[in-house]
């Protein structure tokens, strides 16, 4: 847990130059307020698209620097297993995840019902990409959905709608753009990016509203969730 706060402490740091003027606003966030992603006597599912390698580090960083005098307010992530929590460089970011071993479904559902629920119904923040990977990558699996002004999201799997059976917390809905500018692929290699192009911006809106689970219609609970989040995307 230090070497978790230590890191949270130079990278929560380093968030907040970036959204000064004098750096230009490199991350220009829009809809936030101070204690936004804070449980009120519940759990906070915060609910994001996923176009580039940087939202998983941008978004728990918003609570900064309130996680420095309670970890309770850092928000959980759900990293792919194989892919970065099983790998050693992620050590000191374990301490904050949810591992999620995409592609077995039976250890998703596991992850669901052992860890992702009862964190939530302990009061924690976890932040969720249902896209279940990155957009340009997912929407090659099940497809894509636009919004009226263009925006482009992965359609989400069936299996997020577990998540609203019988349970009560908050959403937020976060919309984000210009990451994948700053760390794209490589054309022609598959997988791989280049060194980060600190030049370009980051877009991150925050819907103003929270939404209860409960209020999450259990017909249609998927394509609802598309199209709050492409909403948001309009607005951005």
């Amino acid at each position: 847990m230090i070497v978790l706060w230590l890191n949270m402490l130079v990278l929560g740091f380093c968030f907040w130059l970036l959204r000064r003027k004098i750096f230009k606003e490199r991350i220009l966030v829009k809809g936030w307020k101070r204690g936004k992603f804070n449980p009120q006597g519940k759990g906070v599912l915060v609910v994001s698209n996923h176009p580039s390698l940087c939202e998983p580090l941008l978004l728990p960083l918003l609570q900064f620097p309130a996680f420095l005098f309670s970890l309770k307010l850092l928000p959980f992530s759900t990293p792919d297993k194989r892919n970065y929590y099983d790998k050693w460089w992620f050590y000191p970011f374990r301490k904050a995840c949810i591992p999620i071993e995409r592609g077995n479904k039976r250890e998703e559902l596991k992850a669901v019902k052992e860890r992702i629920l009862p964190h939530l119904e302990r009061g924690g923040i976890l932040i969720l990409f249902p896209e279940a990977g990155r957009t340009s990558t997912a929407k090659e699996k099940r497809g894509s959905k636009v919004s009226l002004k263009g925006k482009e999201i992965a359609r989400f799997p069936q299996g997020i709608k577990r998540l609203f059976k019988d349970a009560d917390f908050d959403i937020v809905f976060v919309w984000t753009e210009g990451g994948e500018k700053i760390i794209p692929k490589r054309a022609g290699q598959k997988g791989m990016v280049t060194a980060p192009r600190l030049y370009n911006q980051v877009k991150i809106n925050i819907a103003e509203e929270k939404i209860n689970s409960k209020d999450i219609p259990k017909e249609g609970a998927i394509e609802y969730l598309e199209d709050k989040l492409l909403e948001l995307g309009d607005k951005t």
